[in-house]
């Protein structure tokens, strides 16, 4: 477990996450919830059999009957963004089903192995940088 983090982590949304969240949030609570999350990483509850991802009950400080979103994402460790993946709206339900919960799972090995990629190549291109110059 980190605790709370001194520095905040870089936030990654997906399309599908920002249309929807645009729709709930002003600008300002917008950036609460993200500077909340990048300060705050490990603050959602863990899915299971979902590689990782979390969740997240937010409050909506402009709705009244059911003033609670839901903020899925993805954190697994200060190496790697956390990825905002989806965004429920109040009374919205996730259904976790196993074809979901292995379609999730999938998606997070992907952002994982994707992620290493673009790592070794900005690695490799410094080191090839620094042969070159040496």
């Amino acid at each position: 477990m980190l605790g709370d983090l001194d520095f905040p982590i870089t936030i990654v949304e997906f399309d599908d996450y920002a249309n929807e969240a645009d729709a709930y949030f002003g600008i300002e609570e917008h950036e609460t919830l993200r500077s909340y999350l990048a300060m705050h990483p490990e603050s959602g509850t863990v899915l299971r059999n979902c590689g990782g991802v979390r969740v997240l009950e937010w409050p909506l400080k402009r709705r009244l009957r059911q003033p609670r979103v839901r903020v899925v994402y993805y954190f697994r460790d200060l190496n790697m963004p956390l990825y905002l993946l989806a965004f429920y709206g109040p009374g919205e339900r996730i259904a976790l089903g196993v074809e979901i919960t292995s379609a999730i799972k999938s998606m997070v090995d992907e952002l994982v192995a994707e992620h290493g990629r673009q790592l070794a190549s900005i690695v490799r291109r410094q080191l090839s940088g620094r042969n070159e110059s040496a």
